[in-house]
């Protein structure tokens, strides 16, 4: 079972041996942390009652996006650049930053990292 339209796993999948790895590469398509819930369920070889269930919950966080604004593109000589980083995306656990590179030609100046 899966929220938030995951994909990237197959179910139900049957007869896996044991120390079987299950490596599905989860694809979350929204931004905000979704889970995928598998239940796993151990099969006797001799044909006798299934052992008890056991569950595993994956969170998949998402991409992180950008959205870059600012209120004007162009500018005066000496005027001052004011583009806005934000992010739709949020994640349980930590805060979105931002890296970026800058370039200019003609010889502008004034490129500032912080």
């Amino acid at each position: 079972m899966a929220t938030g339209g995951v994909s990237g796993f197959s179910t139900p999948v049957t007869v896996r041996p044991n120390n079987w790895v299950i490596s599905d590469v989860l694809h979350n398509p929204t931004d905000t942390s979704q889970t995928v819930t598998y239940t796993i369920v151990p099969i006797s070889p001799t044909g006798c009652v299934a052992g008890p269930s056991k569950t595993v919950v994956i969170t998949v966080d998402p991409t992180p996006q950008v959205v870059p604004s600012t209120m004007t593109q162009t500018i005066c000589n000496d005027g001052i650049t004011n583009v806005i980083l934000s992010s739709p995306s949020t994640f349980i656990h930590g805060v979105i930053t931002f890296n970026y590179t800058v370039s200019a030609t003609g010889g502008v100046t004034g490129l500032l990292h912080l």
